[in-house]
């Protein structure tokens, strides 16, 4: 692709040039012939089918008239519209992966705390005495529990709701936002625990029925949090989404890029006379 640098320093060449033919009618068989040597106008010719189909190709309106120095002139005004995109583009680019990489890493942080914890732990009956009585240790682990699968929903709607904004991007962001909504089919397992989906698949926790499920039936939670379950999936879909972040965002086609008119063909062609 086509940096701001290397198109700016195109148009650069391209006013050079212009101002060397001096807005004389010179047609692509004319500048060459004008050359000052043998040499010259050999290394040029090879360039003559790259000016011709500048010509055909890349002009509105086309004729055997037509002057290098149009062609030069319309090739600066595409440029400027192109790095003109280009720079709201790569803004917007940026801005897109800086939010997906935060998003995506903070998924796969709260998935794997899930996915490395021991649910049956809570029903520990272990028991600690203060000052102001006993406390037992299961009533802080269970907290502890239900704060990270808490963070971790979280973490979940956000890339899934993320994926929804910028699903008109490609067929690619489209098919992860689908992917995350997938919860829905499972909602009365994850609402047997205190997971709560909603018609878009988006999650939030009943705390008092998911203590309630961790200290009666601690199993069923592993298994459809743990590693089968709810975690492992997202732990999986948020991978395959990193692994395919290069194709996520769509590329961009520039009128300065197109047909035979692009940056090599151009550096290649103006070589010739500016190098002489």
């Amino acid at each position: 692709m086509l940096s701001v640098t290397s198109m700016a320093r195109n148009s650069y060449l391209l006013y050079t040039l212009m101002q060397k033919t001096g807005g004389t009618s010179t047609t692509p068989t004319d500048w060459i012939n004008s050359l000052s040597s043998t040499s010259q106008k050999s290394t040029a010719t090879s360039s003559t089918d790259w000016l011709n189909r500048s010509i055909s190709n890349n002009l509105s309106t086309s004729t055997s008239n037509t002057s290098l120095s149009d062609i030069i002139a319309q090739q600066i005004a595409k440029q400027g519209t192109d790095i003109k995109a280009l720079e709201n583009y790569s803004k917007n680019q940026a801005a897109f992966s800086e939010k997906f990489s935060k998003l995506t890493t903070a998924l796969q942080k709260s998935s794997d705390t899930l996915l490395h914890t021991d649910f049956k732990a809570a029903t520990s009956t272990a028991t600690t005495t203060t000052s102001t009585g006993a406390t037992s240790t299961q009533t802080t682990r269970i907290a502890d529990l239900v704060s990270n699968i808490k963070g971790f929903t979280a973490d979940y709607n956000n890339l899934s709701q993320f994926f929804k904004d910028n699903s008109g991007l490609s067929s690619s962001v489209k098919n992860l936002a689908t992917s995350f909504t997938d919860t829905k089919y499972n909602r009365r397992a994850y609402e047997s625990i205190g997971i709560n989906v909603d018609s878009s698949g988006k999650l939030s926790v009943d705390e008092k029925k998911l203590t309630a499920s961790l200290q009666g039936d601690a199993s069923k939670v592993s298994q459809l949090l743990g590693e089968s379950g709810l975690a492992g999936k997202a732990a999986q879909k948020t991978a395959a989404a990193v692994n395919i972040s290069a194709n996520l965002y769509p590329a961009l086609t520039l009128q300065s890029s197109s047909n035979s008119l692009n940056s090599a063909s151009l550096l290649s062609g103006l070589m010739l006379d500016f190098y002489w």
